[in-house]
Order: structure tokens, then C-alpha cells, then sequence
């Protein structure tokens, strides 16, 4: 019943005495600096706690529901967890030393008996829910450098009669206190009913027709409060919106589920907008976000099918989970060059996205981030946002080497997960980030060049696949994840860092060996039957001098690998098929007969009207597939390639 803990313990570990329910009395020594998290959880027959000085730290959920009726904390504690004296039903007065400068959500909830309470005064938070559900609860001296009061901190203290708040605050959340509530003007407006120095109030609707225009301030009972929170996500005939400019933020949810808002007028003072503010608004056709806003949030506008045009800040840094998800209208939406993550999600099913811009910042790009979008199923080969690698559209050729665009920084999340042909990969140097599993389950990849600029590689970046050597640049170990190559790769590290690495996180679970010139090589495992894919990619254009039209496409030219000269002739004929159907019989060279021409003759006629240029690497040409080749179909594209000085290749007779 009675435990002591010996002088010279200085921690008590996570769940160390959790549910030993005997203890009644519990005595702690001087030496005791951290009570860890759960440390005496649903101990609930402790009614003495003799706490001594130099404790500094008390873990979440430490102590609860616990039939104290006194707590005297030391002096030199400075931190208190989440719901660490919850329920302690016997507590009916609380004086927190000035220490304290940091105390959990919950921490003192339901504390039934509690009447009057001194916050330490340096404490610049009172955290969600801190005192919810503390019915007795009277009096309580606020800390003289409060800035913040969370949501719900007072909520359900029906004896609360009056609060002096310090000129230091800052934020008051709507729901900190108990409230009182009216209508005036077909809305509806929450204000707390005690505290006479504190004017803000939420407006909200349960059911609002057509257009609004939110007043900025309301009076009631000879107050003026001024209007700045509001929850709109009930109304369904709600058209457009006009908020004032006494919003900072807009909260959660705020015109969730509003079908029919079709516009919304945001002022520049609103720097941040909640989770799933216009989720569901399939009316929604377009948005100006302010300048001040830095985060688009998650789900943001999620499910919003109708939406075409957001008009971003300079500022914005983060693109939230799932922000435009199923926004299937949105075609071109150009990300500031300031984005540096993209969430998970971000734009899966907007199935005509086809162009992001090139925000030259991006550090991380998550898991299903372009996924069902018109990016990654329309292009052929890399799909990038800006400096990240995303994805790769189409079938990887065998015996493929992926050689990354210059310029890159970063590898999104699962971006080639599971192409099998893939075999081996350069990075430029410029990488900095490669992504959660990027290559996993990449089975036939046996090389990788990792480049000096690398600084993280994240868990299963490499797992599961034929990588068996890995030659490292670094003398000393970057930061990796859990096990981002295979675990029984050899890991090649430069002449004097073998300690370093058998030190490092994770490094040290792989075989470690010393070699000169790590990685010094990028190119040495491309051989003759490898096909480079990505920025070295090379292509021809196989074109008629002259274009012909012919339905259901204009076919100017075919678009071939560069080694295919051989497959020129087949690929001439089909387009004199195409272009000359009357003519096509006397280019048939296998099957021609006949004493009239010569297939010789046939042959350099063609070569007079037909070429192969290579294309240049920046091209972009306009492509139609038909009967399993491409064919160019970009007339301002021919046109730019004869008249550029192009030095054309004439078929070979032979």
C-alpha cells in the first residue's frame, strides 16, 4: 500500500507501475527528474502523492482518477502531459507553480470537486479541454503572460461567474467557455456570457438561402461583438459568401457539404483556412485564395468536381492531404515556386489535370499524389511536378536505365514502385530526397548511382529489389530510414568512414566494406543492350516532305526509336499507305511483282520526299497512336523542323 522510491532513481519509465491498484500512498525522491508516460496508470486507490523538488517532467496519463484531495508540485517542474491528473474527483484546490510553462490537453479534466485555480504565471497556453467538465469550478487566476486559450479549456463549468483575462492575450477560441446564443437577422451568433473583456463572437446558419454578406461586428444587450469565427456547413442553398475583414482564419469545416455555394469573397486579413473548409462545395467553379495564406489544407477542396480555376498566393509552402482530390474539372493549376511538400493524395482522380506548373522548391512529394490524373495516364515515359520526379506513364522497356532529369531534387513516394524492367538508375547532381519505397518491389534493379548531393533516403526506398551492391559517396553517413536497400546488400563506403557508418542509425544493420573511389562512375553499368529511358532518351521523326491530309488524321510523320533507320522503309511505306493509298502497291518491296518499276527506283523517289531528323530533346510534339505507332499530327511542329536548318538524313536505297 505504501510505495517509496529510493533516493538516486532519477526516471520512472513508461507504464513502470501501471495498474499495480493496491498503492495508496506514493513517496518519490529528490533525486526523480521525469515520471514517464502511463508511469502509474489506473492506480486509482493513490490518495497521498509526496512529490519532492527537482522533479521536472510529468509524462502523459501518469496519474488518473485518482482520490487526491491535495497537490503540493515542486518548484522545478516544467512540464505537465496530456490527462496526467484527469478525474481526480477529490481536488478542490489547485495552486501550480510558476515553473510550469508548458501543461497538456485534459490534463485536469473532470475534476469534479475543483473549486478556484492559480495558473503559473508564465504560462503562455491554456490547452484544449484543460478544465473541461469541472462543474464546481469557480474562481480561476489567469497567468500574467497568457496568450492563448484553446478550444473547450472551460467548457461545461457552469459555475464560472467572471473571468479577467491579461492585456497579453491574443487568441481566445469561440468554444473556450460556456456561451450564450441568439439570433438576429436570419443568423445565428454564439458569445461567452461572463468574461466582459473579451467582444468576439460566431455567426453561423442552420439554414441560409441564396447570398450573404457576414456583417463584421453584432450588438446585443448594449455590447458590440465583433464577428469572426462561423460555421456555414449546414446550409444548403447557400450561393455565395462575402466574409469581412475581421477573419483571421476560417475554421474546420466551415462551408462543408454547401452543394450549391457557387462564390466565395475572402479578405486579405485570412491568413489560415481549416481542414475541410469547401469540402463537398461541388458548385464551386472557382477561388482566390489570399496572399497571406501559406498552407492549403487537407481535403480542402476535396470533392469539389466543378472547380476550374484557384488562384494561389506567392507564399504558399504545403499542399495538405487529399486538397484537390476528385476536383475532376481542373486542367491547369500552376503551384507557386514557394511549394516545397505535396500531400498524400494531393490530386488523386482529377482525371483531367494535365499541367502543375514548375515550383522549383518541392522537397516531398506523398503516396498517390497524381494518381488517376491525366499527368500520369496521357504522357509516355517520367511524369514531372517542377524539380520531382512523380511518377513514370506507360510500360518501362526492358533492360531499362532510368536516367533522372538534371535539375532534379526530389523522388516522390512510390514514384516507380514496381516497374519490373527497370535495371538500373543514375541520379543527377543535384538530388537531394528520394521518397518512402520510390523503387520497392523494382525486382530486375540491380544498379543504383547515389550522387554526393543526396541528404535523406526514405524506408524501403530500394527494398525488394536485385540490388545486392550499393557504392556510397559520403565520408560521413547521411540520414536514412528503416532498411532502404536490401538487407543482405553490401554497402560500399569511402576509405576512412567504415567506423562512422557501424555508428550510424540503420547504416550499421547492412555488410559494410571500405572501397576507393565509391561511386565515382555513374554510367559504368549501361552496356549495349541497355535502353536509357528518362532525360538521354532519343528519338527520330520519320516525316513526308510534303504533308498530305488524310482522315482521320493528318499524318505528317511517325515518331521512332533513334536506332530504328532499319524499320524507316516499313515505316515510309505506311505513310505513302496513308498519304498515297493509290501509290502504296509499289512500295510493297516483299511482295511486289511486276516489270513496269523497280522496287530501287520506287524507293528513291521516297527518299527524295521523306526524312529522318532527330527529334530534339525539349520537343514536345502533338502524337496520335494508330495501329500501335505514333504518329506525329503537329503541323507548327513539321513546319519548325524543315525550317530550321535541320540537316535531314535521306533513306538509304539499300
Amino acid at each position: 500500500k505504501h510505495l517509496v522510491i529510493a533516493e538516486g532513481v532519477t526516471e520512472i519509465g513508461d507504464y513502470t507501475f501501471e495498474e499495480w491498484s493496491r498503492i495508496e500512498e506514493l513517496i518519490l525522491p529528490s533525486s526523480l527528474t521525469i515520471i514517464g508516460r502511463d508511469a502509474f496508470g489506473r492506480c486509482r486507490d493513490i490518495k497521498r502523492i509526496h512529490f519532492s523538488e527537482g522533479l521536472q517532467e510529468i509524462g502523459n496519463d501518469a496519474f488518473g482518477s485518482c482520490p487526491v484531495d491535495k497537490l503540493d508540485l515542486p518548484n522545478t517542474l516544467t512540464k505537465i502531459g496530456c490527462r496526467t491528473f484527469s478525474g481526480f474527483d477529490r481536488l478542490v484546490e489547485l495552486d501550480l507553480p510558476d515553473s510550469i510553462v508548458s501543461i497538456g490537453p485534459r490534463a485536469f479534466r473532470n475534476c469534479s470537486s475543483l473549486r478556484s485555480v492559480k495558473l503559473p504565471a508564465h504560462l503562455k497556453v491554456i490547452s484544449e479541454a484543460l478544465f473541461d467538465d469541472c462543474k464546481a469550478l469557480e474562481q480561476v487566476k489567469m497567468p500574467e503572460d497568457l496568450e492563448e486559450i484553446d478550444r473547450y479549456a472551460f467548457s461545461d463549468c457552469p459555475n464560472q461567474k467572471s473571468v479577467t483575462l491579461p492585456d497579453s492575450i491574443k487568441k481566445v477560441a469561440h468554444d473556450a467557455f460556456e456561451s450564450e446564443e441568439f439570433e438576429e437577422g436570419g443568423l445565428h451568433y454564439c458569445i461567452t456570457n461572463y468574461i466582459t473583456n473579451v467582444n468576439h463572437c460566431t455567426v453561423s446558419a442552420k439554414d441560409w438561402d441564396g447570398e450573404l454578406d457576414i456583417p463584421s461586428s453584432i450588438s446585443h444587450e448594449g455590447r458590440t461583438f465583433v464577428v469572426d469565427n462561423m460555421d456555414f456547413s449546414r446550409c444548403k442553398r447557400l450561393t455565395s459568401v462575402r466574409i469581412p475583414d475581421t477573419f483571421s482564419e476560417m475554421p474546420d469545416c466551415a462551408f462543408a457539404g454547401c452543394k450549391t455555394l457557387r462564390s466565395i469573397e475572402i479578405p486579405p486579413s485570412v491568413t489560415t483556412i481549416g481542414v475541410e473548409a469547401f469540402k463537398g462545395c461541388e458548385a464551386l467553379k472557382s477561388i482566390e485564395l489570399p496572399d497571406a495564406v501559406t498552407e492549403i489544407a487537407e481535403s480542402l477542396f476535396k470533392g469539389c468536381w466543378r472547380l476550374r480555376k484557384v488562384r494561389f498566393g506567392p507564399n504558399v509552402t504545403k499542399i495538405g492531404e487529399s486538397a484537390f482530390e476528385d476536383c475532376e474539372f481542373l486542367q491547369h493549376l500552376p503551384l507557386p515556386d514557394s511549394v516545397r511538400r505535396i500531400g498524400t493524395s494531393a490530386f488523386e482522380g482529377c482525371k483531367n489535370l494535365v499541367d502543375l506548373g514548375q515550383p522549383s522548391s518541392l522537397e516531398y512529394v506523398g503516396l498517390y499524389a497524381l494518381d488517376k490524373t491525366a499527368m500520369q495516364l496521357m504522357q509516355d515515359g517520367p511524369v514531372y511536378i517542377g524539380n520531382a520526379l512523380c511518377g513514370y506513364c506507360g510500360r518501362v522497356p526492358d533492360h531499362a536505365c532510368l536516367e533522372v532529369r538534371d535539375d532534379t531534387t526530389t523522388v516522390a513516394e512510390a514514384a516507380l514502385r514496381g516497374r519490373g524492367n527497370l535495371e538500373s538508375i543514375i541520379f543527377p547532381e543535384s538530388l537531394k530526397f528520394i521518397g518512402y519505397e520510390a523503387f520497392n518491389e523494382c525486382r530486375n534493379l540491380k544498379y543504383v548511382h547515389l550522387p554526393k548531393s543526396l541528404k535523406y533516403i526514405e524506408d524501403g526506398a530500394f527494398d525488394w529489389t536485385a540490388v545486392a551492391e550499393v557504392e556510397v559517396p559520403w565520408e560521413s553517413p547521411i540520414e536514412i530510414g528503416y532498411r532502404p536497400f536490401p538487407e543482405h546488400a553490401q554497402v560500399y563506403v569511402p576509405v576512412g568512414s567504415l567506423a562512422a557508418y557501424k555508428a550510424a542509425e540503420h547504416w550499421k544493420n547492412y555488410q559494410l566494406q571500405e572501397k576507393e573511389n565509391c561511386a565515382s562512375n555513374p554510367s559504368r553499368f549501361i552496356t549495349d543492350d541497355t535502353v536509357v529511358i528518362g532525360r538521354k532518351k532519343k528519338y527520330r521523326v520519320v516525316f513526308v516532305e510534303k504533308p498530305q491530309s488524310k482522315s482521320p488524321w493528318n499524318l505528317y510523320g511517325a515518331i521512332v526509336p533513334a536506332k530504328s533507320d532499319v524499320d524507316a522503309r516499313k515505316i515510309v511505306k505506311d505513310l505513302l499507305f496513308e498519304a498515297f493509298r493509290d501509290t502504296a502497291r509499289y512500295l510493297d518491296l516483299t511482295d511486289w511483282s511486276g516489270d513496269s518499276y523497280s522496287p530501287a527506283k520506287e524507293m528513291d523517289y521516297a527518299s527524295q520526299r521523306f526524312a529522318v531528323v532527330d527529334l530534339p530533346e525539349d520537343a514536345e510534339p502533338q502524337t496520335q497512336t494508330f495501329d500501335g505507332r505514333k504518329y506525329l499530327t503537329d503541323e507548327a511542329f513539321y513546319n519548325s523542323l524543315i525550317s530550321s536548318g535541320i540537316q535531314w538524313e535521306p533513306l538509304e536505297k539499300d
